[in-house]
């Protein structure tokens, strides 16, 4: 496994007072526990694909996105 999920897991018997000889959560729990958090993560996180770059043009207000877009998440101009 991953040295940032071991650490996660190492907190998390800290924050769950689970530093015995015989831990109350097995590894394999605390890992599946951290996997679904990732998972419910990735669903509710919009994941950025792509830039894309629109040309602007005097007196045009409204621009057609990509097709494929799911929503503009910023827009920028370099000063125009």
């Amino acid at each position: 496994m991953a040295t940032r999920e071991t650490k996660i897991i190492a907190d998390a018997r800290v924050t769950l007072n689970d530093l015995g000889t015989t831990p109350r959560w097995t590894d394999m729990r605390l890992y599946e526990l951290l996997s679904n958090a990732q998972d419910d993560m990735c669903k509710a996180i919009p994941l950025i694909a792509r830039k894309v770059t629109i040309n602007p043009a005097v007196g045009q207000v409204e621009y057609k996105l990509p097709d494929d877009s799911v929503k503009l998440l910023s827009a920028s101009s370099s000063g125009h």
